[in-house]
């Protein structure tokens, strides 16, 4: 019989070798991270608008603007896209990554 007791660690995700995503490189990227930003839809128009779903709801932008709370401004609205923009970086969000859209 053993003279001691030896505990056992659970298997959990760091046991089984599960890596995390990796941290978006750039800024941009952080943002859209940080804030949890989601393109929800667009309305194409005389002034289009993007859809985004954020951690604390969803946001109505329109072109030109900038994203409540943040530098981040959306360049350009098409149907299933949006071109989001912090200074000279750009970056492309569409429906199909978003996990809806047709």
């Amino acid at each position: 019989m053993p003279t001691a007791l030896v505990e056992t660690p659970l298997s959990g995700p760091e046991a089984e070798g599960v890596k995390e995503a990796p941290a978006p490189a750039s800024p941009l990227e952080r943002l859209v991270a940080e804030k949890g930003l989601r393109l929800s839809g667009t309305l194409l128009g005389p002034v289009s608008v993007a859809i985004l779903e954020s951690k604390e709801g969803y946001l109505v932008v329109p072109t030109g603007s900038p994203i409540p709370g943040t530098e981040a401004v959306v360049r350009q609205v098409e149907e299933g896209s949006v071109t989001l923009a912090l200074k000279e970086e750009t970056l492309n969000l569409s429906l199909a990554q978003a996990g809806g859209g047709q």
